[in-house]
C-alpha cells in the first residue's frame, strides 16, 4: 500500500511564517496544520534564506519558500531538461500518437 503525500501550499507556508514570527514551536505549528513535525522542520531547514551582507534579511519567509519550491520542481521536469525531448513529444502528438506510445 503506497502513501499519499501533499506538498505544502502557499497558504500553509504563510501560516508557518507568521507562527514562527510569533515564536510558536515547530511541534505546535505541525499540530495546527495537521502535519508531521518533521515536515515542518524540513520545510524550514530547506527554505531558509541566508544573506551574508545583511543578516536582518536572513530567515524563513513564505514567499522565498514558495519560490525555492517552484525552482526545485522546475529542475525535475524531464521534458524541459533533456535536449530534443520536447520536440520529439510534440512531433509524435501531431502524428496522432497516444501518450502511451510516446512513453
Amino acid at each position: 500500500m503506497s502513501k499519499f503525500y501533499n506538498h505544502l501550499s502557499l497558504d500553509e507556508r504563510r501560516k508557518i511564517y507568521f507562527w514562527r514570527e510569533e515564536k510558536i514551536s515547530v511541534n505546535e505549528i505541525a499540530q495546527r496544520l495537521g502535519r508531521h513535525r518533521s515536515t515542518i522542520f524540513r520545510e524550514i531547514q530547506r527554505n531558509t534564506f541566508f544573506c551574508e551582507e545583511d543578516k536582518t534579511l536572513s530567515g524563513y519567509t513564505h514567499l522565498n519558500a514558495q519560490e525555492f519550491y517552484r525552482r526545485r520542481r522546475q529542475k525535475k521536469q524531464k521534458v524541459e531538461s533533456v535536449a530534443g525531448l520536447k520536440d520529439f513529444i510534440i512531433d509524435k502528438l501531431q502524428s496522432d500518437w497516444s501518450p502511451e506510445q510516446i512513453s
